[in-house]
């Protein structure tokens, strides 16, 4: 079983492009233990990953000004869509919550109301 754990987290293959790779390893387990998808914990990390890299700097120690400004950056200069936005938050708020244990980051990690189109009349 151990083997098969080993496998579900990705390899770390560059340290620059992980900056995290102790705490990397508790999110990887905290998200194996909730029974996560294999897809699922890949992308977690890796949002994770690419919000720290954002600002160069481990992610335990950005706080709720850092989230917003990269939210603002997906939103605004990388145009995300509805959808990689709800899930890089997802795994924001997972990664706070759970891996650092800090529940009431949650408020400061707030969800994108989608657009809704208008039915044709």
């Amino acid at each position: 079983m151990a083997h098969s754990l080993r496998r579900t987290c990705p390899p770390v293959h560059d340290v620059r492009r992980f900056l995290m790779t102790a705490l990397r390893q508790r999110m990887c387990d905290d998200l194996q233990l909730r029974n996560y998808s294999a897809h699922t914990i890949r992308a977690y990390l890796r949002c994770v990953a690419e919000f720290a890299q954002h600002f160069h700097t481990s992610p335990e120690q950005l706080g709720p000004e850092h989230v917003r400004t990269h939210q603002r950056y997906l939103v605004q200069q990388k145009h995300v869509a509805w959808r990689t936005f709800k899930q890089i938050v997802c795994a924001l708020r997972f990664f706070s919550h759970t891996t650092l244990g800090v529940p009431e980051m949650i408020e400061y990690i707030p969800i994108r109301v989608a657009s809704r189109r208008c039915p044709r009349c």
